[in-house]
């Protein structure tokens, strides 16, 4: 199946899966889980979070709103065409930016948080599983 995602009435994306994802409760971080009880989508190349029609907003934080379309695989290889020349225009425009070792460090500071909350959420949901078992 394929898709593409509208904001408004614009297409920002075409994608073969979704991804969805919601926020987690606790700690605000946002993890990929099943479409039932997701907050929105993450782009195709990973680097942005939607919120999708429709479902619950996001706990913290601002996110455009974003509904998917089913399409066929003719429309969606004309669609990511389109995406990919502007996506090179604006890398190339990104390159030319330099980043500081400040702004590396809020990344990786980020990251850690993520990988932190996320090995906290697995040994509970691993304990639960062992509790299940018995």
């Amino acid at each position: 199946m394929f898709y593409k995602i509208i904001k408004d009435r614009t297409i920002v994306d075409a994608m073969e899966t979704i991804t969805y994802v919601r926020q987690n409760i606790r700690n605000k971080v946002i993890i990929a889980c099943p479409r039932e009880i997701c907050n929105g989508i993450v782009s195709s190349d990973g680097t942005v979070f939607w919120h999708l029609e429709g479902q619950p907003q996001f706990i913290e934080g601002s996110f455009e709103t974003v509904r998917i379309v089913e399409i066929e695989e003719n429309e969606y290889n004309e669609i990511k065409a389109v995406l990919t020349d502007e996506q090179i225009a604006e890398d190339d425009e990104r390159i030319r930016e330099p980043i500081t070792t400040t702004e590396v460090m809020e990344i990786l500071d980020s990251m850690q948080k993520q990988i932190d909350s996320l090995t906290e959420e697995n040994t509970e949901l691993r304990a639960e599983l062992q509790a299940l078992k018995g």
